[in-house]
């Protein structure tokens, strides 16, 4: 996850504050328990384009490799050596339907900035992608006034609430199991879905 916009920036709700760089990467052990969910449910398969457009150094993008997702193309709005995938590349750049599935953690301080302020980074999202978003966000995202009308229209299908907190960890630091204090899920939307979301534990 990364964003150059809020470099020196004010600390994410759940995520250890690094004043350098707002840099915080995905645990490995998160990412594995929502693909094997995912992949148990039917909700994604193996020969689907994937995009993670926020990459960062590629704790999420890496892992989808492991379980053998081919077909993965990675960016991330920074520039830095160590980002995975094409570097420079803004969101908000991207062209519609580029892929099947985006997939990422994205910087949770963009997805709740109002329009008006440059916000609605989730309709990005959706743009980009023909079928799925699925993202991992911090669960009070669905607690929003001002998101009220965005989520019951965003054709959100269902949830994957982590049982174990999780907690971002700046880029090269140790990302221990356990010890969290905030609430994660991930979201999934399906703009071919038009049922009620549903939710689950993993």
């Amino acid at each position: 996850m990364s964003d150059n916009k809020t470099l020196n920036g004010s600390n994410i709700t759940g995520r250890k504050r690094n004043d350098e760089f707002d840099f915080y990467e995905t645990p490995k052990w998160a990412t594995e328990k929502v693909i094997e969910a995912l992949l148990t449910d039917g909700l994604i398969n193996k020969y689907e384009e994937i995009y993670e457009p926020c990459v960062g150094a590629g704790a999420i993008s890496d892992v989808l490799q492991i379980y053998g997702f081919e077909n993965l193309k990675c960016s991330d709005i920074q520039t830095e050596e160590y980002i995975k995938g094409n570097k420079g590349v803004d969101v908000y750049d991207i062209e519609d339907n580029v892929c099947d599935v985006v997939f990422t953690n994205p910087p949770y301080n963009l997805m709740t900035l109002k329009e008006n302020k440059g916000g609605s980074l989730l309709k990005e999202f959706l743009r980009i992608s023909r079928h799925k978003v699925i993202l991992l966000l911090n669960i009070f995202f669905l607690s929003s006034k001002e998101r009220k009308q965005l989520l019951e229209e965003s054709h959100l299908r269902h949830l994957y609430i982590h049982s174990d907190r999780v907690t971002m960890f700046p880029y090269g630091e140790e990302k221990p199991k356990n010890g969290g204090t905030k609430m994660y899920a991930w979201f999934v939307w399906d703009k071919d879905y038009d049922g009620k979301p549903t939710l689950s534990w993993i």
